[in-house]
């Protein structure tokens, strides 16, 4: 069997994707037999995955800090960043040449791309791979802007998002992509990149999202704040509020659909940059059975799921959700629950004639209303078509297959 080493800069304090994606796909290769090790600052290894060998970093990088190395990397060659980032480099170069024994790394987050880089230029590493969830260029490109300001400042991180890709990936010698459409986005994107410098790993379901169980004293205390009953149509969202993640569409829609359905609710969980005009629109609806709850540990999401009747993944219409299928539908199907998501060309492939999930059209404010309101009238029939989605959806959607890309 072979080892694996990783390495982040996160601390684990965030669920957002690219941790949850990390997670999965260590637990999948441990599962397979492998050995595994984590270089990250993490801060309690009690919950770190049960059989990774951890290494601390102890390395702390600020927001602000993240945000100046990716700019300078992006602008300047690496020459004059030995110079202008000697503080952060020093740093790393004392950590390695205390951890010599590793020459080949795989990196998970946008900014450790950045550290491979760097190292890759330090010739601390011999190899570095690269997991690459997400397109900056196409989130700066697509990006809502209110102000003639924003869209200035949107044009200037797209155009050093472009750089700094050119530089990290041309340093890479293997990149991780989630699947064919996503690597062959890459493919036309930047010449220097070939076939063969791709590995596919698609996202999945963890073994700790699947080992959860219901939490009955929480499930018991949020029905009771939330004055929810067996008669209330409960609707659920989780996941980040993403500028393109549909949630103010959502809410409008539940607020619409809320206005003929008696007993009904709104449990929103998460945050992020549509969190205040979310909550605007909720405020200016007056409504009291709309719900915020806000960021929460990914250990009880299964609770959460357990009070919808419904869960919805509001995704608007992006060329990002075009190409790849997002982890919180997976973790939506796997509740059993009825489901309800965007029609993209990604889902589509593994929704077929809604065999999994309801469709509506994205960005359809309208159609999303009516899919909720189908779901509310034909709750009965569809509870029992989708409730066999728990089983069936890890067996074919877990990272116990999909890291398969990467052995």
């Amino acid at each position: 069997m072979s080892e694996f080493v990783f390495f982040t800069t996160n601390d684990f304090e965030l669920t957002d994707g690219g941790t949850i994606r990390m997670n999965g796909i260590l637990e999948a290769l441990i599962e397979h037999g492998h050995t595994v090790t984590l270089i990250s600052n993490i801060k309690d290894i009690a919950n770190s995955i049960v059989g990774v060998r951890h290494i601390p970093l102890d390395i702390q990088f600020s927001k602000f800090q993240r945000r100046l190395i990716m700019l300078f990397i992006s602008i300047f060659p690496f020459a004059l960043n030995r110079f202008f980032l000697f503080p952060y480099l020093h740093r790393l170069k004392q950590f390695f040449a205390v951890n010599n024994q590793f020459k080949g790394i795989i990196f998970f987050e946008y900014f450790d791309n950045c550290a491979a880089y760097i190292l890759k230029n330090l010739n601390i590493i011999r190899s570095s791979t690269l997991d690459v969830h997400g397109v900056a260029d196409l989130e700066f490109q697509f990006k809502p802007d209110a102000s003639l300001v924003q869209k200035i400042v949107s044009k200037l991180k797209l155009a050093s998002s472009i750089l700094l890709d050119r530089k990290v990936f041309g340093s890479a010698d293997k990149i991780i992509a989630l699947n064919e459409v996503f690597r062959d986005y890459f493919l036309g994107k930047y010449d220097f990149l070939s076939p063969e410098n791709f590995l596919i790993v698609d996202d999945g379901l963890t073994m700790e999202y699947y080992k959860q169980r219901v939490d009955n004293v929480l499930f018991d205390t949020l029905r009771s704040k939330y004055d929810i009953n067996d008669k209330t149509f409960v609707v659920v969202f989780a996941g980040s509020f993403k500028s393109f993640g549909g949630v103010p569409d959502l809410v409008n829609a539940f607020i619409a659909f809320s206005k003929s359905a008696e007993n009904t609710a709104l449990v929103l969980v998460g945050g992020g940059e549509d969190e205040d005009q979310v909550k605007s629109i909720v405020d200016s609806s007056g409504l009291k059975n709309i719900h915020l709850v806000g960021r929460t540990k990914y250990g009880v999401l299964r609770t959460y799921f357990e009070l919808a009747d419904v869960i919805v993944c509001p995704d608007r219409k992006h060329p990002y959700s075009d190409m790849i299928v997002h982890t919180k539908y997976y973790e939506a199907l796997a509740s059993g629950k009825i489901v309800i998501n965007g029609d993209f060309p990604s889902t589509r492939l593994v929704n077929q004639n809604d065999i999994l999930s309801l469709s509506f059209e994205p960005s359809s404010v309208d159609d999303l209303e009516k899919k909720i309101r189908y779901a509310y009238q034909n709750f009965a029939q569809l509870s029992i078509r989708y409730a066999v989605n728990r089983e069936a959806v890890f067996d074919q959607f877990s990272y116990i297959n999909t890291v398969k890309g990467l052995l």
